[in-house]
């Protein structure tokens, strides 16, 4: 159960900093995709897979930095997953999509890096909090 919550967790948390980036960060600086160009919705399904995916990696790699009692691993492997997701995702975005002006990829690659550090770690420390105060009794 504890590690429910720890997914639940990272993944607001995951969803309240990209809210944080499109509204307050980014929100002047770029072309919307070309999707709203065309009147087509976004992809709302894939935009829930992408956030499940990446909230369960972030969470599977704080599990993991759990088990060393450390959070150090959480942080740098949560970066490395967030400057390898955010270059994947400008690639994308400069082949098929509206191009990005590359002041805005570096921002872009530096924001997600930091984003998800920081992501990675809290969900550490929420999973060691969730450990200590509410035990999983093992059967």
């Amino acid at each position: 159960m504890n590690f429910l919550l720890q997914l639940t967790i990272t993944g607001l948390a995951l969803f309240l900093m990209d809210a944080v980036w499109l509204e307050f960060v980014a929100g002047d600086m770029i072309e919307w995709p070309a999707v709203y160009h065309f009147g087509n919705p976004p992809n709302w399904y894939f935009a829930q897979f992408y956030y499940v995916l990446t909230a369960s990696w972030i969470t599977l790699i704080a599990h993991a930095a759990l088990l060393v009692r450390n959070a150090a691993p959480a942080l740098t492997r949560g970066m490395q997953l967030g400057f390898w997701v955010s270059v994947f995702y400008a690639s994308v975005n400069q082949v098929f999509f509206t191009p990005w002006r590359l002041e805005f990829i570096i921002l872009d690659i530096l924001w997600n890096t930091i984003v998800f550090g920081g992501i990675a770690t809290l969900s550490a420390y929420c999973g060691h909090w969730l450990e200590i105060n509410f035990p999983e009794q093992n059967r």
